[in-house]
């Protein structure tokens, strides 16, 4: 049994590129080991299964999602390595919960995980999982 310790801080940065805490939290879980899956999606590819170890709870899940490649045309223009919108989709259901700031994390009993998004250029998700 590993002890993984997870560290979020959230800033803001002003006007002047001041950057302020605003939060800062540390949770520790005892994970048995992490999975790491990247993986690239697209618009086009619909809804994409992202596979479950289906013998072991998960403990916590985090996903980033970053663009590709830079597109000036989008509105507002984006480039490579900026946080990209994308949505999932938990335990079966069809409701989509929006990661529209590019990410998302949450922690509990998760037996089924689907990713989309609407961008038509590919995305990269940075799937963590701690079992």
């Amino acid at each position: 049994m590993e002890t993984h310790t997870l560290e979020l801080r959230l800033k803001t940065r002003s006007e002047s590129q001041k950057e302020t805490t605003i939060l800062d939290t540390i949770a520790t879980l005892p994970c048995k080991f992490l999975r790491s899956i990247p993986t690239e999606i697209r618009s086009s590819d619909n809804v994409v299964n992202i596979g479950l170890e289906p013998s072991l709870p998960v403990k916590y899940l985090i996903i980033t999602g970053k663009h590709i490649e830079a597109n000036a045309s989008s509105v507002p223009p984006v480039q490579k390595g900026d946080p990209a919108p994308f949505k999932i989709r938990l335990n079966g259901s069809t409701d989509e919960i929006p990661a529209g700031h590019g990410r998302f994390e949450c922690s509990g009993p998760l037996t089924d995980l689907k990713v989309l998004t609407d961008n038509e250029l590919p995305i990269r998700l940075d799937i963590l999982i701690g079992y």
